[in-house]
C-alpha cells in the first residue's frame, strides 16, 4: 500500500511539473493525496518520516497550483454577451461567464464598456453638452448598439486568474486577476480595454466531500491568513468594486460557530442565570456545545446550578455579524429540566464576541416525580412557558 501511496504522489508531483494542469485536475490530485495521507497516518506501520515525506509533497503541488496563472478565452470556454448602452454608467453593459475547476458559472460578472473605448471621444455630461454635441453623442450610440448587436464590431475576451488554498478543509479561492476585451480587425485581435483585479469577484467554493489533514492550530492559522488577505484587499480601494463571496453567496469564511463566552440570562427585567457555554463548529454551518450555570435567585438559600447541551446552525452574514439558531436540554439541581429554543446574534471584532439571544423556555418541575416515584406520575409534573433574553461576551476562532 505504502509503496502505491508513494508512487501516486511522485506521478502528481511530477505531472504538475511538467506540464500546465487544468484547476480541475489540480484539485482532484491535491484531494486524492490529501486522503492517501490520511489513510497513511492511520496505519501503524508507516513511519512519521514518511507522513512528514508526504505532506511536504502536497506542500509543494500547493505551491504549484497557487503560483499557475490560467488564463479562459472567449473560443474556449469564456461566454460574452452585449447588453444595450447604460446611459448611467456610460457604457455599454458586457456579461462574461465561465465554468471554473468544474463549476457552472463560477466566473459570473456584469461589466461596462466605456463609451469613449470606441468612439474615441471624451464623454462630457449630458447637462454640460450642447444640442450639438447631444445629438452627436445619441447618434454614437445608436450606431455602435447597431454594430456590437449585428457582428459589425467583433469582440472577444480573455480572463486571468488564479486558485487559492483558502480556510476550511477542501475550501479554494477563485481570484481572478484581470480581464483583457479585444476588438477583431481584419483577422489580428487589437486590446480595446481591461478591467483590474479590484473591480472582479473573487469567488470561494468547496469539494463535496472535505478532506482535513489539518491540526486545529494550522485551521486557526489558516482562517486568520486568509481574514488578513480579505483586510488588506478591502483596504485597497474603499470606492472599488470589489467583492468576495462564496459560490453559494455566503461569508468565505463561513464555518460553525466557535466561541466561549459567558452571559446573563434575564426574565420579566431580573437578571435569573449567569451561564458560561463553549460551543464548537460541526462542518460550515452547524455547531454543538455544553452550559453550566448559576441560578442568581439562590444566592440566599441552598445554591441552584443547571447543565446543558446545544446544538444549533450559523450563517456569516459579513466578518462581524453571525445570526444563530439554537436548541438546548438543561437540568438543574432543583429538579427542573428546561427545553429552549432560541434565536440570536453574535458581533465579531477580532476574537472578542459580544452576543444577545431571545429565548423560549418549556420548564417542568420533576421533583414530584423524583421525591415520590412510585406514587406519582406524569400528570404530577408541572409545565411552565416562558422567555428570558440572554447577553454576554466572550471570544471567539
Amino acid at each position: 500500500m505504502l509503496k502505491k501511496i508513494i508512487f501516486i504522489t511522485v506521478y502528481i508531483f511530477a505531472s504538475g511539473c511538467l506540464f500546465a494542469q487544468t484547476p480541475g485536475e489540480y484539485i482532484e490530485y491535491i484531494e486524492n493525496l490529501k486522503t492517501q495521507i490520511n489513510e497513511v497516518k492511520s496505519d501503524d506501520n508507516v513511519s512519521s518520516r514518511t507522513v512528514r515525506q508526504l505532506r511536504n509533497e502536497l506542500s509543494d503541488i500547493y505551491d504549484l497550483f497557487e503560483n499557475e496563472n490560467f488564463v479562459v478565452k472567449t473560443d474556449n470556454g469564456l461566454k460574452l454577451r452585449i447588453g444595450n448602452y447604460d446611459k448611467e454608467k456610460q457604457g455599454w453593459d458586457v456579461f462574461l461567464e465561465a465554468d471554473i475547476a468544474g463549476r457552472k458559472k463560477l466566473f459570473n460578472q456584469k461589466l461596462s464598456l466605456p463609451y469613449s473605448v470606441f468612439t474615441g471621444k471624451k464623454f462630457t455630461p449630458v447637462k454640460r453638452m450642447t444640442s450639438h454635441q447631444k445629438e452627436d453623442y445619441e447618434y454614437s450610440v445608436e450606431i455602435y448598439n447597431e454594430l456590437l448587436n449585428n457582428s459589425g464590431i467583433i469582440l472577444s475576451a480573455e480572463l486571468n486568474y488564479s486558485i487559492k488554498k483558502w480556510a476550511a478543509a477542501s475550501e479554494y479561492r477563485f481570484v481572478p486577476h484581470s480581464v483583457v476585451f479585444y476588438e477583431s480587425r481584419n483577422g489580428i485581435d487589437k486590446p480595446l480595454f481591461s478591467v483590474g483585479e479590484k473591480n472582479l469577484k473573487h469567488v470561494t467554493f468547496i469539494e463535496k466531500t472535505q478532506v482535513e489533514i489539518r491540526s486545529d492550530y494550522q485551521i486557526k492559522v489558516d482562517y486568520e491568513r486568509c481574514a488578513s488577505i480579505l483586510e488588506s484587499e478591502a483596504g485597497i480601494d474603499e470606492n472599488s468594486d470589489f467583492q468576495d463571496e462564496s459560490e453559494d453567496g455566503n461569508d468565505s469564511l463561513q464555518s460553525g460557530r466557535r466561541v466561549f463566552f459567558g452571559e446573563v440570562e434575564i426574565r420579566e427585567k431580573e437578571p435569573v442565570f449567569v451561564r458560561g457555554s463553549l460551543t464548537w463548529g460541526m462542518g460550515r454551518f452547524g455547531f454543538a456545545g455544553a452550559t453550566v450555570g448559576y441560578d442568581l435567585t439562590s444566592i440566599d438559600s441552598t445554591a441552584i446550578y443547571d447543565f446543558g447541551l446545544l446544538a444549533g446552525l450559523n450563517m456569516s452574514i459579513t466578518k462581524f455579524f453571525r445570526p444563530y439558531v439554537q436548541g438546548a436540554a438543561e437540568i438543574a439541581t432543583d429538579n427542573h429540566f428546561t427545553l429552549k429554543a432560541s434565536a440570536g446574534l453574535d458581533f465579531k471584532i477580532g476574537y472578542l464576541l459580544f452576543t444577545a439571544a431571545a429565548n423560549y423556555n418549556f420548564d417542568w418541575n420533576l421533583t414530584p416525580l423524583i421525591n415520590d416515584f412510585v406514587n406519582s406520575s406524569l400528570t404530577d409534573v408541572k409545565r411552565e412557558d416562558y422567555v428570558t433574553y440572554s447577553f454576554g461576551m466572550g471570544v471567539t476562532w
